[in-house]
């Protein structure tokens, strides 16, 4: 057990005459044992550690003489109590300057250095707390456009399905329009060719409603600061847009979907843009193709009764 305890004592004696090292990072101090020989630290040379700091450069690295300004490739370790403890090249050492905040580094020379670790460390500490409280808002922020998208989203889908409902309605009045059509008694040719052109026509105004429901959605995505325009800056948010593929969207190919200008309005945006941009896009709400539900085509059916009429005439 005494052996133990001397073993003990001696490993003890040997890190406090290795932490007495002036300028000796403390990461290196296992290699500083003044009970034998100091080999350098690349390994150039092995010298008695009598000549370890005696202000001549032994060592290729510096390493004999981590206290002094012997060495121009040596460094000098700073332990800054009360701050951060930092390195400095060793030809600062005794320079008259004051490099170390606690003036460890200007130990044999004429410079007054005061110890400003304390307050460093003070002023490091505040500034931290500061940068802890801006990142505690810029995260509570975060959490909040998170919250306010994942709204929207939610939104998004509600319209999204209202439509979709909307949809199996028509298409279910039109399955009604076409059955009692099928089963109507025989229909004079003009009156079809009328019936016809009322139902394009309706048809065509109900899709471009549909189709102007699906752009107008687009370019609320697009304008994303909601000031009622979309600009070269917004287009410039989305890749799908990029021409040369040279992975941005230039000012020149975002001004070109925007016919030269810097922002336009729904309408421009609609008769200039919309065509191009919906091809290369994908947007979160796409407003389904309507078609009519019902057509009002009450002169035609007068006309029905008028044929009918003529018929009777006819038959008499």
């Amino acid at each position: 057990m005494a052996w133990k305890t001397a073993v003990l004592l001696l490993w003890l004696s040997y890190l406090s005459s290795a932490a007495e090292i002036r300028g000796l990072n403390p990461k290196h101090k296992v290699s500083y044992n003044p009970e034998r020989d100091f080999t350098c630290l690349d390994g150039s040379a092995t010298l008695p550690f009598s000549l370890v700091n005696d202000d001549y450069c032994d060592c290729k690295d510096g390493s004999d003489e981590p206290g002094t300004a012997a060495c121009a490739t040596g460094h000098f370790y700073c332990p800054n109590k009360g701050f951060s403890p930092f390195e400095i090249q060793s030809s600062r050492v005794n320079d008259g300057v004051c490099d170390c905040c606690d003036g460890a580094d200007e130990y044999d020379s004429r410079a007054q250095c005061t110890d400003m670790c304390a307050e460093l460390g003070r002023k490091a500490e505040t500034e931290k707390q500061k940068q802890q409280v801006l990142q505690d808002s810029g995260y509570k922020l975060r959490l909040d456009y998170a919250r306010r998208g994942a709204q929207k989203k939610q939104e998004s889908h509600v319209r999204a399905d209202a439509l979709r409902l909307e949809l199996e309605a028509l298409g279910r009045e039109v399955e009604a329009l076409k059955q009692a059509k099928e089963s109507a008694e025989g229909p004079e040719k003009a009156a079809k060719e009328e019936h016809r052109k009322l139902w394009e026509e309706e048809l065509k105004r109900r899709n471009e409603t549909a189709r102007r429901a699906e752009a107008q959605a687009a370019f609320n995505e697009l304008d994303s600061n909601s000031d009622g325009h979309v600009s070269v800056a917004e287009l410039q948010a989305r890749s799908e847009l990029d021409e040369d593929g040279d992975g941005a969207v230039g000012d020149s190919e975002a001004l070109a979907y925007l016919d030269q200008e810097q922002a336009v309005s729904f309408e421009a945006f609609y008769e200039r843009a919309w065509d191009v941009v919906s091809d290369k896009c994908q947007f979160q709400v796409t407003t389904p193709t309507i078609v009519p539900t019902q057509i009002q085509h009450g002169d035609k059916e007068e006309d029905d009764d008028g044929d009918d009429d003529d018929d009777d005439d006819d038959d008499d």
